[in-house]
């Protein structure tokens, strides 16, 4: 590609990607957590009380409590052994650390688990230091900077979006790597840099919207509102101010990354900072 109409042609041709809305199912829960089977039984009803107006089939949720395992293997072979087949997990941050703050991390149980499961996880917060029974549910936010094509992502915080609620369908371009991409651009004589990149931002930031108006179509008559968030910018910053001013209940975003073995890098950021609000990691 040499010419500016050569830019144009490929992310036009990228950009007639439709959302295909799926069907799933979260009838089966599993609830991973650090403590006694009491104490359990009482996470388990502030986590049915949390769901329940999103999720208005019936499901059941099954504690995996302290009694139950003693490390990170244990708890793999007890979620392995539930029967029927879990759809969902629920868990929270710093399993096994009650009596550390610890900020900077998730802990190692819910690293392996986002990476060693196939199910989502919903992470919530502590709650040795949130009140679980506070939580409410109505303010949906899906986030990624690589929306368009996402089915997946989008059909999971749709069916988690109650009635008279909002899903938000956010798409951050990194406007720092967008700014290094730009540079190389320049010290190639044969592109006109000032018209090209112009071009390409536009152009990523049509393809996102483009995607955004597809789900809108495709996920047809439905008892929530849609709103969406296009933009450059620094990803982390812009997705804590939106959840600041949406006033997010739940984040939903992607987790696993094909090439790496570990969660990918801007997911577990954000997953790390929001650490008062309920994050689905797929």
């Amino acid at each position: 590609m040499t010419t500016l109409d050569d830019f144009q042609s490929t992310f036009r041709a990228a950009s007639g990607m439709p959302f295909h809305p799926e069907s799933l199912s979260f009838g089966n829960i599993a609830l991973i957590s650090d403590v006694n089977e009491s104490v359990a039984q009482l996470l388990n009803d502030q986590v049915h009380q949390f769901l329940a107006a999103a999720l208005p089939n019936s499901f059941e949720i099954t504690t995996i409590n302290s009694e139950s395992y003693n490390s990170v293997a244990n708890m793999l072979t007890a979620i392995e052994q539930l029967t029927p087949t879990t759809n969902l997990i629920c868990t929270y941050r710093n399993l096994y650390n009650r009596n550390e703050d610890l900020p900077e991390s998730l802990g190692t149980h819910v690293d392996v688990l986002t990476q060693r499961v196939d199910v989502p996880v919903l992470l919530l917060p502590r709650p040795d230091r949130v009140d679980l029974t506070r939580l409410s549910l109505k303010e949906v936010m899906a986030v990624t900077n690589h929306l368009s094509g996402d089915n997946h992502l989008i059909s999971v915080a749709a069916h988690f979006t109650p009635e008279d609620g909002t899903l938000v369908l956010s798409h951050i371009e990194d406007e720092a790597a967008f700014k290094r991409y730009e540079q190389a651009i320049g010290r190639i004589p044969a592109i006109p840099t000032e018209s090209s990149t112009s071009a390409i931002k536009s152009q990523l930031l049509h393809m996102a919207k483009q995607f955004i108006s597809s789900c809108e179509h495709e996920l047809g008559e439905q008892h929530f509102t849609i709103e969406k968030h296009v933009n450059f910018g620094n990803p982390l910053i812009e997705y804590k101010n939106l959840c600041s001013e949406h006033q997010v209940d739940l984040l939903v975003l992607n987790s696993k990354d094909a090439d790496h073995v570990a969660m990918d890098g801007p997911a577990y950021e954000l997953a790390v900072e929001m650490r008062n609000i309920p994050v689905l990691l797929l």
